[in-house]
C-alpha cells in the first residue's frame, strides 16, 4: 500500500510536530521551509529570549550574593559573551533537530512554496523551481512582527524584538512600545542589564490579556528595576533623526530621547505569497486562516495550526495543534482544547496562567471563589530569597471544581501544569488539598491556595 504524502509548510513549532506526528503514522512527509529551520521560535523567539533571561537572572543573584553571605566583586555585564552563548543554545538546538528530523526520515526542502492547486504545490528554491502533488497539507507559516504605520523609515533606531536580540551593544535608553508578553520580557530583561527602560502601553495594565494582579504584580516588579511604566498612553509620531537616536512624541506633548525604539504591539499572519487567494483559501478580517476545533480549514484536505491561525500565539499551542491536524488528516476525529493550555511569561520572577481567571468566569455566569497563597509564606522561597509573588486558584461553587490558575513567583512555568491536569480530569480543591507535599517545596503553595479555597 502506498505512503500517504503530507506537506507541511514552515518548520516552526507547529510544522516540526506535524512533519513528526506525520512520520509516526506513516506518512511520506516534506517539510517545507524558507528561512531556518526551527522558525522564529527557535531562532529568534523563544529559545534566544529565555537563554538571554536566564543570564540576566545569574546576574541578579550575583549582585545578590551578598545577602547568602558570600563576599563578591560587583558582577559586571559582557553582553558579547551572552550574545555568544545565546547563539550556542540556538546552534545545539538546531543540530539537534536536523538529527531526528534525518532520523525520522523527513525531507527537508528549503524553499518558498506557492499553492497551484488544493494538492499540489510550486517550491521555488535556490536552484530552480519544483512542483509537489501530495494527499494533504499542513499550514504551519506562523506569524511577523506587526508593523506601525508610519516608521517603515526611521532606520536602525527602530528595532523588531528579533533584532533586538542580535544587537551588537547594549544601548543606554531604550523605549518599548507594547506591554504585552513580549514587551515586557524585554523590559525586563534589558532593565536588569542596566539599560534605561521605558515601557509604554495604549491600554490601562500592562499584560491586559491577563487576570489584572498578574499585571498589577509584575508592574511593582519591573518598577523596582527602575522600568518607567506609561499606561493609558500612545505615540504620536516616531521620528529618527540618527542611525542612534529615536524620538518618540506621546500624546500628552511629551516625547522621549532613546537610541533604540522596540516595536512589541503584536504579530500578523505569515502568508503572502502563498497563493491562498488562487485556491480560495478562507481568511479572517486580519488574514489570519480560518480553521475550525480540528484544524480544518474550509478546504479539504488543507490544515492550518499555530501562529498563522491566529489562535492562541503560544509554541506548545502550535506544536498541539499540529499533532491534532496530522491525525486528523490521517482519519482521526481530535479537537483541540484551550483551556487547559499554560499561558507563560518569562518575567523575573515568572508568570503562569491556565483555564479560567475569575472575570472570565463570572461572565459565563459561575460562581466563584478565589483561594490565594503567598510565596512570602512558603518555606523554601524564605529559604532561597524567592519571595516575591502570589498562587491563585479560581474554583466553582459550590462544585468546589478547579477552573483556573494565575501565578508570578519563582517556578511559575513549572507550578502551573499540576493544575492544567487538575482542569482536564475535573479535579476538585480536595483532591490537591489531600496530595502530600514535599516540605520544602515551592510547589507547596498549591496546597495552601487549595486550602483557602476550601
Amino acid at each position: 500500500m502506498e505512503k500517504p504524502k503530507i506537506a507541511v509548510i514552515g518548520s516552526g513549532p507547529g510544522g516540526i510536530a506535524s512533519a513528526v506526528k506525520a512520520a509516526e503514522l506513516g506518512a511520506e512527509v516534506f517539510l517545507i521551509e524558507d528561512e531556518k529551520l526551527g522558525g522564529v521560535c527557535l531562532n529568534e523567539g523563544c529559545i534566544p529570549t529565555k537563554t538571554l533571561l536566564a543570564s540576566a537572572k545569574r546576574f541578579l543573584e550575583v549582585k545578590e550574593a551578598e545577602n547568602f553571605g558570600i563576599n563578591v566583586s560587583p558582577p559586571t555585564i559582557n553582553w558579547l559573551s551572552m550574545f555568544v552563548r545565546k547563539e550556542n543554545v540556538v546552534k545545539e538546538l538546531q543540530e539537534q533537530l536536523n538529527a531526528s528530523l534525518r532520523q525520522k526520515r523527513i525531507k527537508v526542502i528549503y524553499g518558498r512554496a506557492i499553492f497551484e492547486t488544493p494538492k499540489r504545490l510550486l517550491v521555488k528554491t535556490k536552484t530552480g523551481e519544483n512542483k509537489l502533488e501530495v494527499d494533504k497539507i499542513i499550514i504551519s507559516t506562523g506569524s511577523l512582527p506587526l508593523k506601525l504605520a508610519g516608521i517603515e523609515n526611521c532606520g536602525k533606531a527602530i528595532i523588531t524584538p528579533g533584532e533586538a536580540l542580535n544587537l551588537k551593544a547594549l544601548p543606554k535608553k531604550l523605549i518599548i512600545i507594547g506591554g504585552g508578553p513580549t514587551g515586557v520580557e524585554f523590559a525586563n530583561l534589558f532593565s536588569v542589564l542596566g539599560v534605561k527602560v521605558v515601557l509604554i502601553e495604549v491600554l490601562e495594565n500592562i499584560l491586559a490579556a491577563e487576570d489584572s494582579r498578574i499585571g498589577q504584580t509584575i508592574s511593582q516588579i519591573l518598577k523596582k528595576q527602575r522600568v518607567e511604566i506609561l499606561t493609558n498612553t500612545s505615540f504620536k509620531q516616531i521620528l529618527s533623526p540618527g542611525q542612534n537616536l529615536a524620538v518618540v512624541k506621546l500624546d500628552a506633548k511629551k516625547e522621549f530621547l532613546a537610541e533604540r525604539v522596540l516595536v512589541a504591539v503584536g504579530r500578523v499572519p505569515n502568508t503572502k505569497n502563498l497563493g491562498l487567494e488562487k485556491i480560495g483559501l478562507a481568511v479572517d478580517t486580519k488574514g489570519f486562516i480560518s480553521v475550525n476545533e480540528k484544524m480544518e480549514t474550509n478546504l479539504e484536505g488543507i490544515y492550518a495550526v499555530g501562529d498563522v491561525t491566529g489562535k492562541m500565539m503560544l509554541a506548545h499551542y502550535a506544536s498541539k495543534s499540529g499533532q491534532i491536524a496530522v491525525e486528523n488528516a490521517m482519519n482521526s476525529n481530535l479537537k483541540i482544547n484551550t483551556l487547559t493550555i499554560p499561558r507563560c511569561i518569562y518575567t523575573i520572577p515568572e508568570t503562569a496562567s491556565v483555564g479560567l481567571n475569575k472575570k472570565e468566569a463570572e461572565s459565563q455566569n459561575l460562581e466563584v471563589k478565589i483561594g490565594r497563597a503567598y510565596f512570602q509564606a512558603n518555606g523554601l522561597a524564605q529559604a532561597t530569597g524567592k519571595t516575591s509573588g502570589f498562587f491563585q486558584l479560581v474554583v466553582e461553587m459550590p462544585s468546589q471544581k478547579i477552573l483556573g490558575c494565575q501565578i508570578v513567583g519563582e517556578g511559575a512555568v513549572e507550578l502551573v501544569h499540576p493544575i492544567a491536569l487538575a482542569i482536564k480530569q475535573r479535579l476538585k480543591v480536595k483532591d490537591l488539598d489531600d496530595i502530600i507535599f514535599a516540605h520544602p517545596a515551592f510547589s507547596e503553595i498549591i496546597k495552601e491556595a487549595a486550602k483557602n479555597a476550601k
